[in-house]
């Protein structure tokens, strides 16, 4: 499979970019993820080599001519589109794919889903929706790999 792009906004409320980042960028290396976009621009350079990094003022900048996106949100009934989010999994990956995570205080599916995006749900004991972004990420990335291998 190709490398899939990640896109995410930085937890400023609660986590300074340059520490976050390394909760970002190691997983995104061992899952070979090279084109990793946050939002909004903070000025610090990625801590790890093979992963680029490009920060964007916000988020309509950060998914700016990608045509197929994947948001990786909780199950919540106030989705802009009559379909519910598909449960991990039983998500099929594709082969190119544009992960779009948002944060515990922001939904980015609420204003920006169109019809042909997809929204995921990761299943949890309580699926209260409270997990970061980036333990998300790291569990869409690895339910990609074992998936690939079948």
């Amino acid at each position: 499979m190709t490398a899939p792009t990640v896109i995410g906004s930085w937890e400023l409320g609660y986590s300074a970019p340059l520490t976050e980042s390394y909760l970002w960028a190691w997983p995104l290396r061992e899952f070979e993820v090279t084109d990793w976009r946050m939002w909004p621009i903070s000025g610090i350079r990625c801590p790890e080599q093979r992963v680029t990094l490009t920060e964007y003022p916000t988020i309509n900048d950060a998914l700016e001519g990608v045509k197929s996106r994947i948001f990786l949100e909780p199950r919540n009934t106030s989705y802009p589109f009559p379909s519910e989010s598909i449960w991990l999994p039983d998500f099929e990956h594709p082969e190119e794919a544009v992960y779009v995570f948002g944060s515990n205080h922001f939904n980015p599916t609420i204003a920006r889903v169109r019809p042909e995006d997809v929204v995921v749900t990761m299943p949890t004991v309580e699926n209260s929706g409270v997990l970061w972004s980036h333990q998300v990420m790291v569990s869409v990335l690895y339910d990609r790999m074992v998936k690939s291998w079948r």
